[in-house]
């Protein structure tokens, strides 16, 4: 960082001039008419609209064979569509969970100016890229700067991770409550090359109700703001083996902005003051009960891929074991009844004496 760039980090954020253009997740694009057919779609609606960018569904990096002619093959028939690929959690066999796979499909893409990368703070965070100390996010910085490229960088998820880091699991957490925290997103928000991208939540805003004596659904903060409640499940009847009823709830947008603002308030916000300590440890304390259970489950889910692990190598050497007696048992019947085996076998001994 430069002496320009570290004072500028300094000043007070109201004196920093900073777009943040942060939004819910838009839901525009159809995966199951096709790659090209989403482009020409989204072609036709930015010279209607001129909105200046799209968001491709992910199923444009599920392999890499089928995949690398399509943007080619769409870049010709559209004149404006940037399609970028999205950084993955790494869960299955899926492609884009490293640098060098979004490296390796960006170097087959004929026009290089219109193909870009979209990061996901969780899926980072689970395929094993630390974004939460100011040393770790630097080194993944640096990682993806020479592996692909920070110019290919388009756009951001922000989406905090219910899953320990290198777990592979694609569960979104709200803003600072989850394993990355909330230094991890001032890292984020901090990073001039990323300002001016446009950043997307995709956080979790459904919440829990109950319902009173009256039968009207409260939402369980307390607050009662008209929102429209959802039933999940359906109830247990006396004498049924059914699950219990799952618990109702709402969804409140309301979290969207919130979060917002929280993250446009981390510009230029002192780590070290007691504004931004505050806002941390509550935020964790709100995850706190969620990270435990994930961390748990995690725990459980290694010991058992472990034991796993464990069960197949024994497995393999009872194997060898088997083989082993049932090779000394031939050499045996071979000596007794004077077999060419047994003359081998003599020679054998002698050759290693």
């Amino acid at each position: 960082m430069s002496n320009s760039q570290a004072d500028e980090t300094k000043q007070p954020r109201n004196n920093r001039q900073r777009t943040s253009p942060i939004r819910h997740r838009p839901h525009c694009l159809r995966p199951e008419v096709g790659f090209p057919s989403n482009l020409s779609a989204c072609n036709t609606a930015i010279k209607t609209s001129k909105s200046p960018s799209s968001h491709p569904p992910n199923t444009v990096i599920e392999t890499t064979n089928p995949l690398l002619p399509n943007p080619s093959r769409a870049h010709a028939a559209t004149t404006t569509v940037t399609p970028l690929l999205e950084t993955m959690a790494g869960s299955n066999n899926i492609i884009g969970s490293t640098f060098t796979d979004l490296s390796s499909i960006i170097s087959l893409v004929d026009d290089k100016s219109r193909i870009g990368i979209c990061l996901d703070t969780c899926h980072l965070f689970a395929a094993g890229y630390d974004l939460s100390t100011p040393t770790s996010f630097a080194s993944v910085m640096q990682d993806l700067d020479q592996t692909v490229g920070l110019q290919y960088v388009k756009a951001l998820h922000l989406n905090d991770s219910k899953a320990p880091f290198g777990s592979r699991r694609d569960l979104h957490a709200n803003i600072g409550t989850g394993f990355l925290g909330l230094r991890a997103f001032w890292n984020v928000m901090n990073e001039r090359r990323f300002e001016g991208l446009p950043m997307v939540l995709e956080t979790p805003i459904d919440v829990k109700v109950d319902e009173g004596a009256e039968g009207k659904a409260h939402v369980a903060s307390g607050e009662e703001d008209g929102h429209e409640v959802k039933k999940v499940g359906k109830g247990k009847k006396k004498g049924s083996t059914k699950p219990p009823p799952k618990e109702k709830t709402t969804e409140d947008k309301g979290i969207w902005a919130r979060e917002i603002k929280l993250l446009e308030s981390l510009i230029g916000m002192d780590v070290e003051g007691e504004e931004f300590k505050r806002l941390e440890k509550e935020l964790a304390d709100q995850g706190a009960e969620e990270r435990k259970k994930h961390q748990e489950a995690f725990e459980r889910k290694v010991a058992k891929e472990q034991k796993v692990k464990t069960k197949d190598i024994g497995s393999f050497f009872a194997k060898g074991k088997g083989k082993a007696k049932a090779n000394g048992k031939t050499k045996q019947v071979a000596e007794d009844e004077g077999s060419p085996l047994s003359e081998l076998s003599d020679l054998s001994d002698e050759s290693g004496k």
